[in-house]
Order: C-alpha cells, then sequence, then structure tokens
C-alpha cells in the first residue's frame, strides 16, 4: 500500500485536478489547462518531419495519375486501424476504390510486417505502384530496396525502434516515424515518439485532407480509430495520445457519430457493450479485432471497419466475437503451462529480470496476451515464444512501467543473439533459431543483472476518500480520465474505517465472514458501500469493531453512462 501523492486534507475539486495534473508532467498554467481540457485542434506532430511533405506529393501523384495503390498494415489493431484511416482519406480524396487495397500478411505463413515473403505475394496480387506500409516497415531495409528495384515506392508511417539503415539513409521514398528523427530534429518532441501507428496515420490523413483540400473526409470517424489503435496498442495516455484517446471513447459514445462505424456499433452490440470506455476499447473490442490476426486473418477486422453497411457489419462483428471466445480457450491451456514454466525458473534464477518462456505446441497467436498475463502475475518483462512450421520460433513480448523492451530486443538483434525483432518499450516481438535459443535466457540475465525494477505491487494514491468532495467525486475522475498506461487510474486511501452491513440483510451472510460481494463501511463522510476485488481478502481480514486501512479505486460501473459510481477494495488491512 503506497503513501498518498497528494495531501491528506481536504482540497476544493479545482486543486486537486491542478495538483494531479502535476504529477502527470504539466508545469506552467497552459500546460495543466491541456491536461484537463484536451483541444479538439490537436498539433500535428508530422508538420515537424522532414518527409511528410515528401510524402504528399507522392501520394498527391498517385491519385491524379490514378495509380493502384496498397495499403500495407499489420495485422493487430494498430495495424488494421491504420490501414481503414489512410484507405479512408485516400478515398475522400478521390482516389478509385478499383485502384486502391489493403494487404495485410498472414501471421502464420508470412509472419510480422513487410518481409519478403509478404511483399512479393502483395505485388503478384495487388500489382501496386506504391506501397503506403503503416505499423511496419521501419526496418524492413532489404524488402524496400528490392520494392524499389522492382519500380515501386513505398511509403513508411510506424512506430516502431528504428534499427541504423545499413545504406545510412532509410531506403522509404518517405520514412514516417519520430523516433528516426527524435534527438536529430529539434522539432520532434518526445510526445511524438510516444503515439501508436494509428495515432500517426489520424494525423497523416489530416495533413493529406488538409494538404489536398479534401471536405469529404470524416474527421470523427478518424479521431475513433486513431484513438482506439492507441488505447490497444497501450500507449501511454498522456500528451497527444490522450487527448487522441479522450476524444474517440466520447465520439463513439455519440450514436450520432458511431453510426460512421457501423463495425464498431455492431461489435459493441455482439459483445453486449453498454458504452464505450477504455476497458471496453481495452478488453472488448480490442481483443475481438485482434483475435481476427492471431487465429485466423485479419482481413476480417478490416472489412468489419471499412463498412458502412450495419447489415454486412452485423455478421462479421458476431464472426470476431465467436473467434475471440475460441482464442481464450486456448490461450487458458497455454497460460496455466506458461505460469508453470515462469515458476520454475524463478525458483532456479531468483534474479531473472525478464522471463524468457517458449514450447513448440503453443499458437504462436496467442502468446501474446499469455506475455501479458506473465508480465501481471509476476511483475517482470515477459518473452513467450511458440515454434512455426518453417523452423523458426517466434514470440511476444510485453514489459512493465520503467523497463523500455523494445530496446532490448533491438540490442539482442544488433548482437546476433536474435535473428529478429523490434517493437516499442511496453511490447515487442522477436524470431530465433533453434541455435539461438539456448543462449538466449543466460544472455538476458547478463544483460538485465544491473537494471532495477518495480516488483512489489504499489497503487498510485491521489489521497484520502474522506478528503475527496463526495459530490463532485466522479466528476473529478472524469476530467483526470482517461487511464491506462502512463497515466494509471488513481486510487484512494480510506483511514480507520469500520466495517458495517446495508439496509438488506442478505449483504451478511454469517457473523465472522464477508460472504457478499459488496459491504458498507462507515467513514466520516457517512456510509460508504463497496465491492471487494478479492473476496478470499474479505473474508480473511473481517472482524468485528475493527478499525481498517484500505486501497480504494473509483471506477466506472457498467452501465448505459459509464459514469464514476463504483468503489472496489484492493487492498485492506486493521488499523
Amino acid at each position: 500500500m503506497a503513501e498518498p501523492i497528494l495531501p491528506d486534507t481536504p482540497m476544493e475539486p479545482r486543486a486537486l485536478l491542478h495538483a494531479y495534473a502535476q504529477l502527470r508532467g504539466a508545469k506552467t498554467e497552459g500546460e495543466i489547462e491541456a491536461f484537463l481540457s484536451p483541444s479538439p485542434a490537436l498539433t500535428n506532430p508530422l508538420v515537424a518531419m522532414s518527409g511528410l511533405s515528401r510524402a504528399i506529393h507522392r501520394v498527391s501523384q498517385a491519385i491524379e495519375k490514378g495509380e493502384t495503390i496498397t495499403v500495407f498494415g499489420d495485422y493487430d489493431c494498430d495495424g488494421v486501424t491504420s490501414s481503414v484511416l489512410v484507405r479512408d482519406v485516400l478515398l475522400a480524396a478521390g482516389h478509385p476504390t478499383g485502384s486502391l487495397r489493403c494487404y495485410i500478411p498472414d501471421r502464420m505463413i508470412e509472419g510480422y510486417g513487410l518481409s519478403l515473403k509478404a511483399a512479393s505475394a502483395c505485388i503478384e496480387r495487388q500489382h501496386p505502384t506504391l506501397i503506403i506500409a503503416v505499423d511496419c516497415g521501419s526496418n524492413s531495409f532489404e524488402t524496400i530496396a528490392w520494392l524499389k528495384g522492382q519500380g515501386i515506392d513505398v511509403i513508411v508511417i510506424d512506430h516502431h525502434s528504428v534499427l541504423p539503415s545499413p545504406e545510412g539513409k532509410h531506403p522509404a521514398y518517405a520514412h514516417l516515424n519520430p523516433k528516426a528523427e527524435f534527438g536529430l530534429n529539434p522539432a520532434v518532441t518526445q510526445d511524438a515518439t510516444t503515439l501508436s501507428a494509428a495515432g500517426l496515420c489520424y494525423f497523416f490523413a489530416e495533413s493529406i485532407a488538409s494538404v489536398l483540400e479534401v471536405p469529404t473526409w470524416e474527421r470523427d470517424r478518424a479521431l475513433i480509430l486513431g484513438g482506439l489503435g492507441s488505447l490497444v496498442d497501450v500507449m501511454p495516455l498522456v500528451g497527444t495520445n490522450r487527448a487522441l484517446v479522450k476524444y474517440a471513447l466520447a465520439l463513439a459514445n455519440n450514436p450520432d457519430v458511431l453510426r460512421s462505424i457501423p463495425g464498431l456499433a455492431a461489435l459493441g452490440m455482439a459483445s453486449k457493450l453498454k458504452a464505450f470506455s477504455t476497458y471496453a476499447f481495452g478488453f472488448v473490442v480490442g481483443p475481438c479485432l485482434n483475435a481476427s490476426g492471431r487465429l485466423e486473418h485479419a482481413r476480417t477486422a478490416v472489412q468489419l471497419l471499412s463498412t458502412r453497411r450495419i447489415e454486412k457489419a452485423k455478421p462479421l462483428a458476431e464472426q470476431l466475437v465467436a473467434t475471440n471466445n475460441e482464442r481464450k480457450q486456448i490461450q487458458e491451456r497455454i497460460l496455466d503451462e506458461a505460469t508453470a514454466q515462469a515458476a520454475q525458473f524463478m525458483e532456479a534464477w531468483p534474479e531473472t529480470k525478464v522471463l524468457f518462456l517458449a514450447q513448440e505446441d503453443w499458437h504462436p497467436g496467442i502468446v501474446g496476451i499469455v506475455a501479458g498475463r506473465i508480465r501481471e502475475q509476476f511483475r517482470r518483462p515477459a518473452i513467450v515464444a511458440a515454434r512455426m512450421e518453417d523452423g523458426f520460433w517466434k514470440g511476444s513480448a510485453r514489459s512493465i512501467p520503467g523497463f523500455d523492451l523494445g530496446a532490448l530486443v533491438t540490442k539482442a538483434v544488433a548482437a546476433g543473439i536474435l535473428a529478429g525483432g523490434g517493437g516499442h518499450a511496453a511490447a515487442a516481438g522477436v524470431k530465433f533459431t533453434a541455435e539461438q535459443h539456448p543462449k538466449i535466457h543466460e544472455w538476458l540475465l547478463r544483460e538485465t543483472r544491473d537494471i532495477e525494477i518495480e516488483t512489489v505491487t504499489t497503487y498510485p494514491i491521489l489521497g484520502d476518500a474522506d478528503g475527496l468532495p463526495v459530490d463532485e467525486s466522479a466528476e473529478v475522475l472524469e476530467a483526470l480520465s482517461p487511464f491506462g498506461m502512463g497515466n494509471p487510474t488513481p486510487y484512494f486511501t480510506l483511514e480507520n474505517a469500520v466495517l458495517c452491513w446495508g439496509p438488506k440483510e442478505l449483504t451478511r451472510r454469517s457473523d465472522s465472514s464477508v460472504w457478499a460481494l459488496k459491504a458498507g463501511f462507515r467513514t466520516r463522510i457517512g456510509t460508504l458501500f463497496v465491492t471487494w476485488a478479492n473476496e478470499e481478502q474479505a473474508r480473511a481480514v473481517w472482524r468485528e469493531g475493527a478499525n481498517y486501512r484500505m486501497v480504494l479505486r473509483f471506477s466506472r460501473s457498467n452501465n448505459a453512462q459509464g459514469v464514476f459510481d463504483e468503489w472496489t477494495v484492493l487492498a485492506c488491512s486493521q488499523s
């Protein structure tokens, strides 16, 4: 249980909001206001990049000549939303539908990104003269050089870590990746390097619409797609990312705007969602969109978000929900086996900082989710891998705050420990051979020996619940949201609370145990009804007449409005 990060004494709502904004890095009055009320007039970070005007010129030329354009995307939610974003603006700019294609590689056959195998299949089927690679391509030097030799130009819009180009200059016609210019171009800010591919593609679409004067471009639809991809790809919810997600959620809950994305509306209905929230995006919508790329082919997700007809969207949404349910069953088995393997590693090597787990029969499309669960359970970055049919091993990695896993993977590739891989701070992908396999664990132990990581669960305590203005608490939390990576959900302490029972006798089932999920606590502000996150813990700590010190989370209940109106006990001890 962490100590409060704000004073325990009662604070006026405005002062509380200002103090929290400062904790999130806002220093000036203008930065505080921008944090609390992000402006719809988002600053376009691509304007500062050297390749933007060149990219727009090439796109304009292709539209004018009616060239065949392929939007080549990754098979996850970030890649799918990015692909649809770019496709939308090109269609709005007048490019004929028959000359515009999306290509998503088959995860099992072609692997991740702009590989030679995927690029060869793409040009054989679609015959493009211009490829716009989204959420991939930054390190596909060989493939892009080969495509250039075939007379095909490539524009890359990506956010993954960038390896040094063998030629000293990136071979793409235009390379739009803030990480490639950060530190070299003073106009490229740190904020820009935290954007997802979907965020970058939103701004690319905005640039196209502005320069080419495209009045039919649907900005609100694009904002929803950009925010959805950003949240699901676990980007830090600060700065521009937070503004994108905040507006995406507000627009997605506006029925008039939601009509512009029938696929999202249909997925919400098929998933029985009452409202769109960060939870709904991150744990319901995102997994369904990702499921097609994990088990089947991501074209289904692209079709769902591209269609403008609800009658076409409904069966696609139902298909994705069914695929996601199948994914859950496969995931359960792999997670059990990976957990046992991780426990053995921790017993044998307690100093382990990064868990490296691999098994031949694990499903390659599921290992990323399992890596995330292992990370949460063991509070360590985790790499989980499976063997592919071509003999290579491929895996996904998930990190914890403060540990740049993408940089570690890039370093391993450069050292020859991995055959390939890359990513960003929170997530990465890896590829290695059977010969490299035995060396990886030892290398990780050696490279991370001196790195300190936080392995104890802590809570960012905003203040004491008794000090929060009760009538305005939901408004305070709404102003600070959305919460996620980089802007974690704030928690509250509650000191000297006494357990009491509500008006219904059913809330208490015995004299010595807390069996029900809900119980009330008497505090200075009155009786506060809460939900136990861990019922076993509730039964263990409850004692008649005792005073308690607790950590509470104030969250959204699953109602139509999705407002902040539910308290949950996360940690509890007797005072």
